[in-house]
């Protein structure tokens, strides 16, 4: 895998859903990274978690764009363990332009103007085959948190 270069955005899909119970957490199903014209998903409950793709997570001089990265680098690294480097969290970021939302669909709406479906959002992402309508969201999803945070960078704070 070649390292992208400039940011890209980066999000993880759970089994279905995060579970919001203490001391409980679903297995991470899929890795979306997403550059301004490209989107990789990696189905991490179906293959190794690669030395290559840790690579890129690891990297300093890739930025990797999400929102609640710290729940994300932690599923991740149940997976296979790595040293994160270049991660920034659009919930952190987003504060600094003085918005208080903290979901990629309201951060959408803010900064891009524009509606994000979260329909897909709780669907079987651990299913032996990913419907159109999954990689569409899975792709989506990871490319707007991109987008946010490159509309962010031009706009003065």
């Amino acid at each position: 895998m070649c390292v992208p270069h400039g940011p890209v955005g980066a999000r993880i899909r759970y089994r279905d859903a995060p579970s919001f119970k203490a001391g409980v957490s679903n297995r991470t199903a899929l890795l979306q990274l997403a550059s301004a014209d490209r989107c990789f998903l990696f189905r991490l409950s179906q293959m190794k978690f690669v030395r290559e793709v840790a690579r890129v997570l690891e990297s300093g001089n890739v930025v990797k764009v999400g929102a609640a990265v710290r729940d994300d680098i932690k599923g991740l690294q149940k997976l296979r363990w790595f040293r994160p480097q270049g991660f920034v969290d659009l919930q952190s970021v987003a504060g600094e332009w003085g918005i208080e939302e903290k979901s990629v669909r309201k951060l959408a709406a803010i900064v891009l103007g524009s509606s994000v479906s979260k329909a897909q959002r709780l669907s079987n992402w651990e299913a032996a085959t990913l419907t159109k309508a999954q990689i569409g969201y899975a792709a989506t999803d990871a490319w707007v948190c991109l987008e946010i945070y490159n509309r962010l960078m031009k706009e003065p704070r």
